[in-house]
C-alpha cells in the first residue's frame, strides 16, 4: 500500500476517538468477525488485513453497537478515502469531527 502510514494515522485517529474505557471494537473481515479487542494496535492490524472491513464500537455494559466505519484499502489509497462509509449518528459524527480536525 502507497500511503501506509497516513492511512494507519487515519484508522488509529478513528479507534481513538471513539474508545473509552466502557468500549470495545470488532473488526468484521468479510462477513465473519476478524478480531474483538480493546487492544489499539490488534485493532488496526485487523483493519488492514483485508481489503474491506467494518470497525464496530460496542459498549461492554449493554452490547450496545455505538457506531460502525466501514474501510476500504486500494493499494494507491490516499488516507482520507480509507474510511468509505459510517453510521449516521451523534457518536460517529463525533469522531469524525476528531478525525478531521
Amino acid at each position: 500500500m502507497l500511503h501506509l502510514k497516513a492511512c494507519q494515522s487515519v484508522a488509529r485517529k478513528v479507534i481513538r476517538a471513539g474508545k473509552t474505557q466502557n468500549v470495545i471494537c470488532k473488526v468484521y473481515c468479510e462477513g465473519s468477525t476478524f478480531t474483538t479487542t480493546d487492544k489499539e494496535s490488534q485493532i488496526i492490524d485487523a483493519i488492514f488485513a483485508a481489503d474491506e472491513t467494518t470497525l464496530e464500537f460496542l459498549d461492554v455494559s449493554t452490547g450496545e453497537i455505538l457506531g460502525v466505519f466501514s474501510f476500504v484499502l486500494e493499494f494507491d489509497s490516499q488516507h482520507f478515502e480509507i474510511v468509505q462509509d459510517y453510521a449516521e449518528n451523534d457518536f460517529c459524527e463525533s469522531i469524525m469531527d476528531a478525525v478531521l480536525a
